[in-house]
């Protein structure tokens, strides 16, 4: 057919049912005033580079259940497998560990829970943070039998400190 036959006939089917073509308009208008927003809120929390040096090249790895395909949300870290992973990881320029910990603080009168992270020398050092006083972790905090070493977070050091 003809590109004006179309057109023509296009003009004529929207003339008869003119409130039809409106909603239809309305609806995808509307699909894109909802999608735009979302996509963009999406991706700039789910796929935003972390806020520090080389954040849009941090990978984390999870274990995986094989006979359900989930996440294991195991409360203990297996040190061996993530030596054996770091003995054959190869193709990264740093490789560290953590997992989330239940924490309690008490200043003699008062005990606060607290969510705490363990982890290693090198998952702290990515992150390129400088304390304010003390330290960072060493790689001689993660051997077996090292003193306990403890970083405060800014809020707690104010409420406490």
């Amino acid at each position: 057919m003809n590109l004006w036959y179309e057109f023509i006939y296009t003009v004529r089917l929207i003339g008869k049912k003119p409130g039809f073509v409106i909603l239809c308009t309305l609806v995808v208008a509307l699909g894109y005033a909802i999608s735009i927003p979302l996509y963009t809120l999406g991706k700039n929390i789910a796929y935003a580079p972390l806020p520090f040096p080389e954040g849009d090249k941090f990978v984390q790895f999870d274990q995986i259940d094989t006979t359900t395909n989930r996440a294991l949300f195991t409360p203990s870290f297996d040190q061996f497998q993530f030596n054996v992973i770091a003995e054959s990881a190869t193709s990264f320029k740093h490789l560290g560990a953590y997992r989330d910990i239940g924490a309690a603080f008490n200043d003699g009168d008062v005990t606060q829970q607290f969510v705490a992270t363990a982890l290693t020398a090198e998952a702290l050092s990515i992150t390129a943070a400088t304390p304010i006083l003390g330290r960072l972790l060493r790689v001689e905090d993660d051997l077996s039998g090292a003193e306990p070493v403890v970083l405060l977070g800014y809020n707690v050091w104010q409420s406490y400190y």
